[in-house]
């Protein structure tokens, strides 16, 4: 698709790998038949349920304003390996789509996530995207060609490319080019942590040109897929100090 063209570099990824040998987990944070309930919890809910069932790599393109305990203990809980404690999963979130600091928005301002900009095909911030210190990464989020049902809200006729896809925009869009170069990565590494992973993600990155602190974290720019998977080195072991926290399911 257009919008991988060049923008993260994945031909030189697959040219490599061919593809990342990883299952694909959907979850529904709802219940049964539509009904409502607290969202916050059900995701907390889903995001544990996730790693304990062996996700090494979380796509979160959903969240809102403001701060949650619930939601951070739940991403730590990731982070640090769900109920056996061997292993932790990347979490990828979206930044937000109010253009304003990602800072204050959730799951986006936890410090255990991977959080994700929307560039456009010209590298610059994607109009709406939110920004920040608290930005890891960008990733195309502009035009995306993406699946989506027909009966969905957002489906509109002049965004329509085919029955089933559309062209969209967010930083929705942009979160998965992220979870999958990290599911690439894993699949290379099998043996990196959470935070290796993120390290190459981020010092892989490319650099985008004009791009203010204001916008995003100083020092890392769009995830680059062949950069990422070329890495020869060994990642550090950062220490995040974390202890285990403990989701009753």
């Amino acid at each position: 698709p257009e919008n991988l063209e060049c923008r993260v570099n994945l031909g030189a990824a697959l040219g490599k790998l061919g593809r990342a040998e990883q299952a694909l987990v959907v979850l529904k944070a709802g219940r049964s038949g539509g009904r409502p309930g607290p969202p916050e919890l059900l995701n907390a809910l889903a995001v544990a349920y996730a790693v304990d069932n062996g996700a090494h790599v979380l796509s979160n393109s959903w969240g809102g304003s403001g701060t949650s305990q619930l939601l951070e203990d739940a991403f730590r809980y990731v982070h640090t390996g769900g109920a056996d404690g061997l292993r932790g999963g990347v979490s990828i979130v979206a930044a937000g789509n109010d253009n304003s600091d990602a800072a204050g928005y959730t799951p986006a301002n936890i410090p255990e996530v991977v959080t994700v900009a929307a560039i456009d095909r010209q590298d610059a911030k994607a109009s709406f995207s939110n920004y920040g210190f608290g930005v890891d990464v960008a990733a195309p989020g502009v035009n995306v060609l993406s699946s989506m049902p027909d009966s969905a809200v957002l489906a509109s006729p002049s965004r329509k490319v085919s029955d089933g896809y559309y062209r969209l925009n967010g930083t929705s869009m942009a979160c998965p080019h992220v979870s999958g170069v990290a599911a690439l990565i894993i699949g290379q590494h099998p043996e990196y942590e959470p935070l290796q992973v993120q390290w190459v993600l981020q010092n892989t990155a490319r650099a985008l040109p004009g791009t203010s602190p204001q916008r995003f974290a100083p020092g890392f720019g769009c995830v680059d897929a062949g950069a990422s998977i070329a890495y020869s080195g060994t990642p550090p072991k950062l220490d995040a100090h974390l202890a285990p926290v403990e989701i009753r399911t």
